[in-house]
């Protein structure tokens, strides 16, 4: 799998502007980082598909610091094996009610999150798997980035109808936006690859 760089996008969005300058360059960048979050908060896409190990004290596991949105986590301890997805997700007075300290390692009920912690209740220890959605740093100029190399064009796209704006150009568009032909044949493409989903009487908790 490829993955995007910053520079290659860039490179490609200015390449046929008259302006060369470092400024215009250190404004494309920033609306570079700003369509990569538009794209983020536009699905749940393939590439940000990250999954974790980690281990539960008390019901209770620490975010990666990479942790964008939950998908799904599952155990398969002796005893104790269960699988859970956003259809689990308890509101705090529900997860107040299913708490109870004296369970060691049950099968949750659903689970709660913080800015920084997952909980399950009631219980759970040991390791749990978490799948879940990277989030979009910052990049600087000439990083690689955590998007695959196919939305390249969509991208340098934003950039140049951002350029355009800038410099007073009769091509420029009102905002930046992605371009939705492209996006859509992406979209298209990733849904051939997503699995669809079945019940299965082996998912424990899964409702």
């Amino acid at each position: 799998m490829a993955y995007l760089t910053t520079d290659g996008v860039l490179d490609l969005a200015l390449g046929k502007q008259h302006d060369t300058s470092s400024a215009l360059r250190v404004k494309a960048l920033a609306w570079l980082n700003e369509a990569l979050q538009h794209l983020y908060l536009e699905r749940d896409w393939l590439c940000l598909y990250a999954t974790a190990t980690l281990t539960a004290s008390n019901g209770t596991i620490t975010k990666p610091a990479d942790y964008g949105r939950f998908r799904y986590a599952q155990s398969t301890a002796s005893g104790g094996e269960f699988y859970c997805d956003n259809r689990n997700r308890l509101t705090d007075l529900e997860a107040y009610l299913l708490a109870d300290p004296n369970d060691a390692a049950p099968v949750p009920s659903g689970f709660s999150e913080d800015a920084t912690s997952i909980y399950f209740v009631p219980g759970v220890t040991g390791d749990v798997v978490l799948g879940y959605v990277k989030t979009v740093p910052t990049y600087a100029d000439n990083e690689t980035t955590i998007f695959e190399e196919k939305f390249k064009n969509v991208l340098s796209r934003a950039i140049q109808a951002q350029v355009y704006e800038y410099e007073n150009d009769p091509r420029a568009m009102a905002s930046l936006q992605l371009d939705g032909v492209l996006l859509s044949q992406i979209k298209t493409e990733e849904n051939r690859q997503k699995p669809i989903t079945k019940r299965t009487k082996y998912l424990r908790g899964y409702q």
